[in-house]
């Protein structure tokens, strides 16, 4: 498998910086991912796997695309858009009476600590994926799905069902990889791991696993 090691310098370039804040990236956003990786140390990407982005070789599944969404109230809405319009989203350090900070930092500071809201919380947390292609020769669609009642979650594990929905899954890729079942080295998104063992050891934490599937005949 042919490989090509790109220094960390090259990544703000074409075609690099597309697979870096893939798929549309922006100047900000490739020097924000940039300045993270120099704070982790890391010297370059390196570029190998079967599947090709921009003419570059990346690990992958098949997948030509894939999105992101989060369900937020309006409130929440507005108030995002609010600190984007006064410019307190923005990661870059700003001079402020001789002191350089973030106005994004000082937003953060702001807000509580996420580990004490837990209680607060009310509802429902579902987290789930919409998977949709060609199998058999037919176009199928799976929806898989958890689903977890915060006030519930809370009072078993004292967590809100969003945090225990983030933590789980980690601790059981920490379980798989000291049992030897992760074989893959280096950094990969977890969407190149089996995903076989998942569905049972998260039901194992409270987490059982829903599937809807539909087929367009």
């Amino acid at each position: 498998m042919s490989e090509e090691l790109i220094p960390l310098n090259q990544l703000g370039e074409n075609p690099y910086a597309q697979v870096l804040c893939y798929p549309h990236p922006t100047p900000l956003e490739v020097e924000a991912r940039l300045k993270e990786l120099a704070s982790l140390e890391v010297l370059g990407l390196l570029m190998r796997g079967e599947k090709n982005v921009g003419g570059l070789k990346v690990l992958g599944k098949g997948c030509d695309y894939c999105d992101f969404k989060i369900a937020l109230d309006d409130t929440c809405v507005e108030a995002i858009q609010l600190l984007g319009m006064l410019g307190l989203a923005n990661p870059n350090k700003i001079d402020v009476k001789g002191q350089k900070v973030s106005p994004r930092d000082v937003v953060a500071a702001c807000l509580p600590d996420p580990s004490t809201l837990g209680e607060r919380a009310k509802g429902d947390c579902a987290i789930g994926t919409v998977t949709k292609g060609i199998k058999d020769g037919q176009e199928v669609s799976y929806y898989i799905w958890v689903q977890l009642n915060h006030e519930r979650t809370f009072r078993k594990y004292g967590h809100s069902a969003t945090a225990y929905s983030v933590g789980v899954p980690l601790a059981i890729a920490a379980t798989l990889f000291a049992r030897g079942e992760i074989k893959q080295k280096g950094v990969f998104p977890p969407e190149m791991l089996d995903p076989r063992p998942w569905p049972d050891m998260l039901k194992k934490h409270g987490m059982t696993v829903h599937t809807l599937k539909q087929i367009r005949y």
